[in-house]
């Protein structure tokens, strides 16, 4: 992270009073220089420079918006959102269970659903072709996990006793719900 902020600091070092800022094209064209290393440095430690992100917009209220500091806080804080939206997109609609995956669809405003499965399950087998069959229909804001039932850490965690359950995940990650026989995508969009 230390990079990512050494990048920018030549850009705070002409502008810093408060007197009202208008953006120049040597900006624009300083901060569209700089996309390469943020995307590099967002794909080598996803994580931190969120949480970085996140730091960035606690802080910016106490920046004059008329400053050159805001307006490369917010240009920073906004490319990075914008990096963070493009991976959630990718995220599939049903996928095998990634805690970073999760993280980033509930962050994105995307109803999560925990689908915890086992192979030797005959109606587990039967509810995965069914999704998969019916993808197409799942609401867009939908995005389900597939769980290892045997991964019983996992199984602890959300509280789950029976294969063949699904857990809908509140915005912070908490479970809002568990349910059993839940075998088609109709149903699956109707539990949120």
């Amino acid at each position: 992270m230390k990079k990512l902020f050494l990048m920018i600091l030549p850009l705070f070092l002409f502008g810093m009073t408060t007197a009202a800022y208008q953006p120049t094209a040597v900006d624009d064209a300083l901060l569209l220089s700089l996309e390469p290393r943020v995307d590099a440095l967002y794909k080598s430690d996803m994580n931190r420079t969120v949480t970085v992100t996140n730091k960035i917009k606690a802080i910016l209220p106490s920046f004059d918006p008329n400053s050159r500091t805001y307006y490369i806080l917010q240009w920073l804080s906004k490319y990075i959102d914008s990096l963070v939206s493009k991976d959630v997109q990718k995220i599939s609609a049903y996928s095998s269970y990634d805690p970073a995956n999760v993280t980033q669809a509930l962050n994105d405003g995307k109803d999560v659903i925990l689908f915890f499965h086992a192979n030797w399950c005959p109606t587990c087998v039967a509810v995965d072709g069914n999704i998969q069959e019916d993808l197409e229909d799942l609401d867009s804001n939908l995005v389900i996990f597939k769980v290892d039932f045997d991964d019983s850490e996992l199984a602890d965690q959300y509280g789950v006793t029976k294969q063949h359950t699904m857990v809908t995940l509140a915005s912070d990650g908490t479970v809002i719900e568990r349910k059993q026989w839940v075998n088609t995508v109709s149903q699956l969009n109707k539990l949120f």
